[in-house]
Protein backbone atom coordinates (compact mmCIF):
# COMPACT_ATOMS: atom_id res chain seq x y z
CA UNK A 1 0.00 0.00 0.00
CA UNK A 2 1.26 3.48 -1.03
CA UNK A 3 2.13 6.06 1.77
CA UNK A 4 0.96 9.41 1.43
CA UNK A 5 3.61 11.95 1.55
CA UNK A 6 4.38 14.91 4.10
CA UNK A 7 5.00 18.25 1.16
CA UNK A 8 5.04 20.77 3.96
CA UNK A 9 9.16 20.46 4.21
CA UNK A 10 9.95 21.26 1.21
CA UNK A 11 9.60 25.23 1.51
CA UNK A 12 12.02 24.92 4.49
CA UNK A 13 15.54 26.13 3.92
CA UNK A 14 17.85 22.63 3.14
CA UNK A 15 20.18 23.47 5.72
CA UNK A 16 17.95 22.91 8.72
CA UNK A 17 17.84 19.88 10.70
CA UNK A 18 14.12 19.37 10.06
CA UNK A 19 14.84 19.70 5.93
CA UNK A 20 17.19 17.03 5.92
CA UNK A 21 15.47 14.44 8.05
CA UNK A 22 12.17 14.92 5.97
CA UNK A 23 14.02 15.17 2.71
CA UNK A 24 15.37 11.32 4.13
CA UNK A 25 12.38 10.38 4.80
CA UNK A 26 10.55 11.31 1.61
CA UNK A 27 13.84 8.91 -0.11
CA UNK A 28 12.91 5.68 1.86
CA UNK A 29 8.99 6.51 1.45
CA UNK A 30 9.32 6.63 -2.31
CA UNK A 31 11.63 3.18 -2.21
CA UNK A 32 8.78 1.87 -0.66
CA UNK A 33 6.23 3.09 -2.48
CA UNK A 34 8.37 1.77 -5.57
CA UNK A 35 9.44 -1.56 -4.32
CA UNK A 36 13.06 -0.49 -3.94
CA UNK A 37 14.32 0.06 -7.10
CA UNK A 38 18.05 0.66 -7.90
CA UNK A 39 17.39 4.03 -9.46
CA UNK A 40 14.03 6.86 -9.14
CA UNK A 41 13.61 9.77 -10.74
CA UNK A 42 15.61 12.81 -8.67
CA UNK A 43 12.88 15.85 -8.41
CA UNK A 44 15.65 18.22 -7.45
CA UNK A 45 16.13 21.45 -9.70
CA UNK A 46 18.41 19.96 -11.95
CA UNK A 47 17.30 16.76 -12.72
CA UNK A 48 13.62 17.53 -12.46
CA UNK A 49 12.42 14.02 -13.03
CA UNK A 50 14.10 13.33 -16.25
CA UNK A 51 17.31 11.59 -14.68
CA UNK A 52 17.53 8.35 -12.73
CA UNK A 53 19.69 8.39 -9.80
CA UNK A 54 20.20 6.09 -6.40
CA UNK A 55 18.63 7.04 -2.96
CA UNK A 56 21.52 8.76 -1.67
CA UNK A 57 22.43 10.93 -4.78
CA UNK A 58 18.58 12.24 -4.81
CA UNK A 59 19.21 13.12 -1.06
CA UNK A 60 22.06 14.90 -1.54
CA UNK A 61 20.77 16.90 -4.58
CA UNK A 62 17.55 17.73 -2.18
CA UNK A 63 19.56 18.95 0.44
CA UNK A 64 21.77 21.07 -1.69
CA UNK A 65 19.98 21.96 -4.74
CA UNK A 66 16.23 21.90 -3.18
CA UNK A 67 13.27 20.27 -5.18
CA UNK A 68 12.05 21.73 -8.43
CA UNK A 69 9.41 24.20 -7.81
CA UNK A 70 6.65 22.66 -10.23
CA UNK A 71 7.16 19.45 -8.46
CA UNK A 72 6.64 20.49 -4.74
CA UNK A 73 3.61 22.42 -5.66
CA UNK A 74 1.92 19.02 -7.22
CA UNK A 75 -0.91 17.38 -4.64
CA UNK A 76 0.55 14.20 -5.63
CA UNK A 77 3.98 13.08 -6.12
CA UNK A 78 2.93 10.38 -8.47
CA UNK A 79 6.67 10.03 -9.69
CA UNK A 80 7.85 8.25 -6.03
CA UNK A 81 4.46 6.25 -5.63
CA UNK A 82 1.77 8.51 -4.94
CA UNK A 83 -1.18 7.24 -6.49
CA UNK A 84 -4.06 10.06 -6.92
CA UNK A 85 -6.90 7.25 -6.30
CA UNK A 86 -5.63 6.54 -2.83
CA UNK A 87 -6.70 10.11 -1.49
CA UNK A 88 -10.25 10.94 -3.14
CA UNK A 89 -9.29 14.62 -1.12
CA UNK A 90 -6.41 14.52 -3.93
CA UNK A 91 -8.73 14.37 -6.90
CA UNK A 92 -8.58 18.25 -7.57
CA UNK A 93 -6.68 20.85 -5.47
CA UNK A 94 -9.76 23.71 -4.00
CA UNK A 95 -8.74 27.21 -4.82
CA UNK A 96 -7.85 27.64 -1.94
CA UNK A 97 -5.08 24.95 -1.59
CA UNK A 98 -3.96 26.36 -5.01
CA UNK A 99 -3.59 30.25 -2.82
CA UNK A 100 -1.52 28.78 -0.11
CA UNK A 101 0.63 27.01 -2.59
CA UNK A 102 1.19 29.97 -4.77
CA UNK A 103 1.51 32.46 -1.98
CA UNK A 104 4.23 29.86 -0.29
CA UNK A 105 5.87 30.37 -3.58
CA UNK A 106 6.03 33.93 -3.67
CA UNK A 107 6.89 34.28 0.11
CA UNK A 108 9.52 31.57 0.44
CA UNK A 109 11.17 31.55 -2.40
CA UNK A 110 13.78 34.06 -4.77
CA UNK A 111 14.49 36.79 -2.39
CA UNK A 112 11.89 36.31 0.12
CA UNK A 113 11.36 34.91 3.81
CA UNK A 114 14.01 32.03 3.43
CA UNK A 115 16.68 34.51 1.98
CA UNK A 116 15.65 37.07 4.46
CA UNK A 117 16.86 35.63 7.30
CA UNK A 118 19.99 33.83 8.40
CA UNK A 119 20.24 29.95 8.07
CA UNK A 120 21.74 30.18 11.34
CA UNK A 121 19.22 31.56 13.63
CA UNK A 122 15.55 29.59 14.30
CA UNK A 123 12.61 31.12 12.33
CA UNK A 124 10.67 33.47 14.31
CA UNK A 125 6.98 33.24 15.42
CA UNK A 126 6.49 36.81 13.98
CA UNK A 127 7.31 35.74 10.78
CA UNK A 128 4.84 32.60 10.59
CA UNK A 129 2.39 34.85 12.09
CA UNK A 130 2.88 37.43 9.59
CA UNK A 131 2.84 35.17 6.83
CA UNK A 132 -0.21 33.39 7.98
CA UNK A 133 -2.13 37.14 8.48
CA UNK A 134 -0.99 37.85 4.21
CA UNK A 135 -2.42 34.40 3.64
CA UNK A 136 -5.28 35.11 4.93
CA UNK A 137 -5.63 38.14 3.24
CA UNK A 138 -4.53 36.43 -0.58
CA UNK A 139 -7.43 33.58 0.21
CA UNK A 140 -10.34 36.18 0.58
CA UNK A 141 -13.03 34.32 -2.36
CA UNK A 142 -13.14 37.06 -5.51
CA UNK A 143 -16.74 37.17 -4.42
CA UNK A 144 -18.75 35.69 -1.17
CA UNK A 145 -19.24 32.49 -1.68
CA UNK A 146 -16.81 32.19 -4.42
CA UNK A 147 -15.15 28.63 -4.13
CA UNK A 148 -13.59 29.10 -7.55
CA UNK A 149 -11.24 32.11 -7.37
CA UNK A 150 -9.49 33.73 -4.70
CA UNK A 151 -7.87 37.22 -5.03
CA UNK A 152 -4.96 35.94 -5.84
CA UNK A 153 -5.74 33.62 -8.21
CA UNK A 154 -7.87 35.99 -9.78
CA UNK A 155 -5.06 38.10 -9.91
CA UNK A 156 -2.49 35.61 -11.11
CA UNK A 157 -4.71 34.83 -14.07
CA UNK A 158 -5.42 37.83 -15.00
CA UNK A 159 -2.12 39.35 -14.89
CA UNK A 160 -0.30 36.69 -16.63
CA UNK A 161 -3.10 36.74 -19.43
CA UNK A 162 -1.80 40.63 -19.69
CA UNK A 163 1.97 39.76 -19.78
CA UNK A 164 1.31 36.61 -21.97
CA UNK A 165 -0.97 38.31 -24.60
CA UNK A 166 1.14 41.84 -24.60
CA UNK A 167 -1.98 44.09 -24.31
CA UNK A 168 -1.89 47.49 -22.68
CA UNK A 169 -2.22 48.59 -19.31
CA UNK A 170 -5.31 51.03 -20.44
CA UNK A 171 -6.36 48.02 -22.27
CA UNK A 172 -6.30 45.70 -19.22
CA UNK A 173 -8.01 48.54 -17.21
CA UNK A 174 -10.72 48.43 -19.50
CA UNK A 175 -10.72 44.54 -19.29
CA UNK A 176 -10.60 44.23 -15.26
CA UNK A 177 -13.83 47.19 -15.58
CA UNK A 178 -15.79 44.98 -17.73
CA UNK A 179 -15.13 41.84 -15.68
CA UNK A 180 -16.16 43.70 -12.04
CA UNK A 181 -19.35 44.46 -13.83
CA UNK A 182 -20.33 41.27 -14.34
CA UNK A 183 -18.75 40.29 -10.83
CA UNK A 184 -21.51 40.33 -7.98
CA UNK A 185 -21.37 44.13 -6.52
CA UNK A 186 -18.84 42.82 -3.44
CA UNK A 187 -16.32 41.04 -5.49
CA UNK A 188 -12.55 42.33 -4.41
CA UNK A 189 -11.30 41.79 -7.54
CA UNK A 190 -8.75 45.07 -8.47
CA UNK A 191 -9.69 48.12 -10.69
CA UNK A 192 -6.32 48.56 -12.87
CA UNK A 193 -2.96 47.57 -13.10
CA UNK A 194 -1.98 50.47 -10.17
CA UNK A 195 -4.11 48.88 -8.17
CA UNK A 196 -2.30 45.16 -8.72
CA UNK A 197 0.97 46.55 -7.75
CA UNK A 198 0.26 47.57 -5.16
CA UNK A 199 -1.24 44.38 -4.13
CA UNK A 200 2.10 42.72 -5.26
CA UNK A 201 4.08 45.11 -3.76
CA UNK A 202 2.01 44.38 0.09
CA UNK A 203 2.82 41.21 0.03
CA UNK A 204 6.43 41.08 -0.81
CA UNK A 205 5.90 39.66 -4.37
CA UNK A 206 7.11 42.19 -6.56
CA UNK A 207 6.34 42.93 -10.03
CA UNK A 208 9.82 42.71 -11.62
CA UNK A 209 9.83 42.69 -15.69
CA UNK A 210 11.08 39.06 -16.77
CA UNK A 211 11.44 37.55 -20.12
CA UNK A 212 9.21 34.12 -21.26
CA UNK A 213 9.49 31.58 -23.43
CA UNK A 214 6.63 32.82 -26.26
CA UNK A 215 5.40 28.87 -25.94
CA UNK A 216 5.55 29.56 -21.82
CA UNK A 217 8.09 26.64 -20.84
CA UNK A 218 10.62 29.23 -19.02
CA UNK A 219 11.20 32.55 -17.29
CA UNK A 220 14.55 34.00 -18.84
CA UNK A 221 16.14 34.08 -15.15
CA UNK A 222 18.45 32.86 -13.12
CA UNK A 223 20.15 29.58 -14.93
CA UNK A 224 18.60 31.23 -17.84
CA UNK A 225 19.24 34.82 -17.37
CA UNK A 226 21.48 35.01 -20.25
CA UNK A 227 19.87 32.55 -22.96
CA UNK A 228 18.73 33.83 -26.07
CA UNK A 229 16.65 30.93 -26.81
CA UNK A 230 14.72 28.38 -24.75
CA UNK A 231 16.55 25.77 -22.98
CA UNK A 232 13.04 23.33 -23.48
CA UNK A 233 11.71 23.98 -26.70
CA UNK A 234 14.81 26.36 -28.58
CA UNK A 235 12.56 29.08 -29.53
CA UNK A 236 13.97 32.29 -29.76
CA UNK A 237 13.63 34.91 -26.53
CA UNK A 238 13.45 37.55 -29.54
CA UNK A 239 10.77 38.77 -31.48
CA UNK A 240 10.85 40.66 -34.93
CA UNK A 241 8.74 43.65 -35.04
CA UNK A 242 7.71 43.06 -38.56
CA UNK A 243 7.04 46.23 -40.16
CA UNK A 244 10.35 47.78 -38.41
CA UNK A 245 12.23 44.97 -38.93
CA UNK A 246 13.53 45.47 -35.12
CA UNK A 247 13.63 42.79 -32.70
CA UNK A 248 12.18 43.59 -29.04
CA UNK A 249 12.48 41.67 -26.23
CA UNK A 250 9.40 38.68 -25.31
CA UNK A 251 8.44 40.62 -21.31
CA UNK A 252 6.44 38.62 -18.67
CA UNK A 253 5.04 40.93 -16.52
Amino acid sequence: MQEMMDKDWVWLHGSTLEYQQKALKFVHTAERNLGYPARMFCPCKDCRNMSHQDGSTIFEHLVTKGMDLSYRMKPCWTKHGEKKETNEMLGSETASDETYNLFKAAYFMDGGLSQAIPIDEPTSRNSDDEFMKKLEEAQTPLYPGCETYTKLLAIVDLYGLKGRSGISSKFFNELLSIIQRMLPKENVLPDSVASIKRFFKRFNMGYEKIHACVNDCCLFRKEYADLDNCPKCGASRWKTNMRTNQIRQFIWV
